[in-house]
C-alpha cells in the first residue's frame, strides 16, 4: 500500500486535536490505541462505502473491550459528523476512516478501565439507513509508540450489516409470525476476530417511520437471538406484536459480540400492522398462463 509522506504531519496534527478531553493520572501512563504509528509512519485507514458528502447524517460509533475482560468505550464513541465532538474514530478524508483513543482520557472508560492483554474494537459508521462496520483486535505492545497498535494490519474495507429478510409470514390476531433470514458478515472480521462475534439479535419498533440506526432507539428486549458463530449466516422465527396500532414494525439487526451487542443496527426491514404487509416475503415470480392458440401444431 502507498502511502504519502506528505500526509503524516496533516494527520498528526489532526489526532492531537482528536485528544482534547482532560487526562487523568489513573491508567498507568497514558495507555493509547490508534491506526496512526508515529514512530514508523504507518497511518492505514478503514474504508467505507458510505462515502462523506456532507456535513450531516454521518456517524461513527465504536465500542471498544479487553478480550476476555471489561468493556471501555466510555462516552467518547460516537462521533456525529465531520466537524462534530471528537471521538474514538474520525473521519481523515471522503470513505476514509482512522482511531485514536487516548485511555487516560475522562471521557474513556471514565478514566479508570484500563484494558490489557488483547485489545478489541467494533467500529460502525452510519448514513441514512445503511450500516456498515468492521472487527480487529490487536495485542497490548507496552513499549510502542501505541499501546495497542492498529497500524500495521494495512487498509480494510467496512462490510454492510445486512437487514433481517422476511422469509415467511402468517397472522394470527395482533401478532405477525415471522421467519427471517440473516445473511454472513464474516468479511468484515478482521485479525482473527470471527470468534468474537456470537450472533445477531433482532430488535423491532413499533413507529410510523423508520426510528434510525441506533440500538437504543428500539425496544430493549431482542423479539430473538440467532447464534451465528463467527459471523455466519442465521435464522429465526419470530414474532411481533402489533396490539392495537396500525403503524408498522420496523425490524432491524444487531450484532452481538463476547462483550454485548453493537450500539448501532442495521438497516431496517418494515413489516405492517395493517391487514395486508407492507414487505411480503419476497418477489414472487408470476408465471404465464399457456397460450393454447400458439401451441397448437401449424397445419
Amino acid at each position: 500500500m502507498t502511502k504519502k509522506i506528505v500526509f503524516g504531519a496533516a494527520l498528526a496534527l489532526l489526532i492531537v486535536g482528536l485528544a482534547a478531553p482532560s487526562a487523568l493520572a489513573t491508567c498507568g501512563g497514558s495507555k493509547s490505541a490508534g491506526t496512526y504509528n508515529s514512530q514508523t509512519g504507518a497511518y492505514p485507514f478503514w474504508h467505507t462505502t458510505l462515502t462523506l458528502t456532507d456535513t450531516v447524517g454521518v456517524n461513527l460509533v465504536a465500542k471498544v473491550w479487553q478480550v476476555g475482560g471489561n468493556d471501555v468505550t466510555g462516552t467518547c464513541n460516537v462521533r456525529n459528523n465531520p466537524n462534530g465532538n471528537a471521538g474514538i474514530l474520525y473521519f481523515a478524508g471522503p470513505g476514509q476512516i482512522g482511531m485514536n483513543v487516548d485511555f487516560s482520557s475522562e471521557c474513556v472508560g471514565g478514566g479508570t478501565l484500563c484494558p490489557g492483554g488483547t485489545l478489541a474494537v467494533l467500529a460502525t459508521v452510519t448514513r441514512g439507513n445503511k450500516t456498515e462496520f468492521l472487527a480487529t483486535q490487536t495485542p497490548e505492545t507496552p513499549a510502542g509508540a501505541l499501546t495497542f497498535d492498529f497500524s500495521s494490519y494495512g487498509d480494510h474495507n467496512m462490510v454492510s450489516l445486512p437487514r433481517p429478510r422476511v422469509a415467511s409470514s402468517s397472522r394470527a390476531g395482533s401478532q405477525i409470525n415471522i421467519g427471517v433470514n440473516l445473511d454472513a458478515v464474516a468479511a468484515g472480521l478482521y485479525e482473527g476476530t470471527g470468534p468474537l462475534i456470537t450472533g445477531y439479535n433482532i430488535l423491532s419498533k413499533l413507529a410510523p417511520t423508520d426510528p434510525g440506526r441506533n440500538a437504543s432507539a428500539y425496544d430493549a428486549v431482542p423479539l430473538a437471538n440467532a447464534a451465528a458463530s463467527g459471523g455466519g449466516p442465521s435464522s429465526s422465527a419470530t414474532a411481533v406484536d402489533c396490539t392495537g396500532n396500525l403503524n408498522s414494525r420496523w425490524v432491524v439487526t444487531q450484532l452481538v459480540t463476547a462483550n454485548g451487542p453493537s450500539p448501532t443496527v442495521s438497516e431496517a426491514t418494515r413489516v405492517s400492522c395493517d391487514p395486508a404487509l407492507a414487505e411480503p416475503p419476497g418477489k414472487y415470480k408470476i408465471v404465464p398462463k399457456k397460450n393454447v392458440v400458439n401451441s397448437k401444431s401449424k397445419k
